[in-house]
């Protein structure tokens, strides 16, 4: 038996459709490849329905870990900007995989009903964050940061540059027009330049 630490569950099995397709996925060869035994990998994957629920519910916590102090200093706008970026720096792991779904017509039908629940979550957590007070408007921001972060998602997994230029820019354009459609008084100040991060 090796005496290397066990892998990344997750990380695994997002390799593992890159590799090899959402059909051939294995949660047997996840067990093998993580090092794990296929008890520790269920109770992390429960099976590949699982896959991006799983994974948003870790990024998500991801784009949560800006500090309350930086917060406080942030337009909702910039707290938005910020979290949804540190969501997709979290992401990069996952590309390849996350890549070979998309592509994957099987993988689409079988997973699309839960990915659409994770963003309504992701967009919850957003206007959480972005500090938007229950309302109308929030229900509005709740609708429209959902297919903000669509839109910026789709850029970013075919942004292959070092900076994310092109979907640092895609987000700012995305939260100008929400923003716009909210109104003033709940855009504050937008970040101190397209595609520059807060």
């Amino acid at each position: 038996m090796s005496d290397d630490p066990p892998s990344d569950v997750l990380a695994v099995a997002f390799a593992l459709v890159a590799e090899r397709g959402f059909a051939a996925l294995s949660l047997t060869e996840v067990a093998r490849r993580s090092g794990r035994t296929l008890a520790e990998a269920y109770a992390e994957l429960p099976g590949r329905g699982a896959l991006l629920e799983r994974l948003g519910e870790r990024v998500d916590r991801a784009m949560t870990t800006i500090p309350a102090a930086d917060l406080a200093e942030m337009s909702p706008r910039e707290r938005i900007f910020e979290a949804i970026m540190r969501r997709l720096d979290a992401l990069d792991a996952f590309r390849p995989g996350l890549a070979a779904l998309q592509r994957d017509p099987q993988a689409r039908l079988a997973l699309g009903c839960r990915a659409l629940c994770a963003a309504d979550r992701t967009a919850a957590r957003l206007v959480e964050i972005a500090g938007i007070e229950p309302g109308t408007r929030a229900w509005l921001a709740r609708r429209g940061l959902a297919l903000v972060y669509a839109r910026t998602f789709a850029v970013w997994l075919a942004d292959a540059s070092a900076d994310k230029a092109a979907t640092l820019a895609e987000l700012d354009r995305r939260l100008g027009q929400l923003f716009w459609l909210l109104g003033e008084s709940a855009a504050g100040a937008a970040p101190a330049a397209a595609g520059a991060r807060p």
